[in-house]
């Protein structure tokens, strides 16, 4: 399965939900909480991830409108 940044995911061994924050060509950078509440940060291969949420993109969104200059 592909993931997509905004996508929550589990490891398939368990633990905490983790935003996705980027993806490359096999691998996704993720964030979560700890139980403490500190930000973790790490990546991990798609192939140990499970997909538990995806966001359905905003309506009127198309990613090949250019954003605006800032």
């Amino acid at each position: 399965m592909e993931f997509q940044p905004g996508d929550v995911v589990q490891l398939l061994s368990g633990g905490a939900a983790m935003n996705v924050r980027s993806v490359s060509t096999s691998a996704a950078f993720c964030t979560w909480l700890d139980n403490t509440g500190a930000r973790q940060v790490d990546v991990f291969p798609f192939s140990q991830l499970k997909l538990l949420h995806r966001l359905p993109p905003p309506p009127n969104w198309n990613p090949e409108t250019p954003r605006p200059e800032e």
